[in-house]
């Protein structure tokens, strides 16, 4: 795992937490699968 790489997906998931009220669940499920994709490289 790069650095980037994890700030990218510690971005990614600040961005999803600070719109989850607006976002249905289906797009913030999306939004985890996402991140975790991320994380995994």
């Amino acid at each position: 795992m790069h650095r980037r790489d994890r700030h990218q997906a510690d971005l990614i998931e600040a961005i999803a937490n600070g719109y989850s009220c607006c976002q249905s669940k289906a797009a913030l499920k999306q939004m985890q699968a996402l991140v975790e994709a991320l994380r995994k490289g």
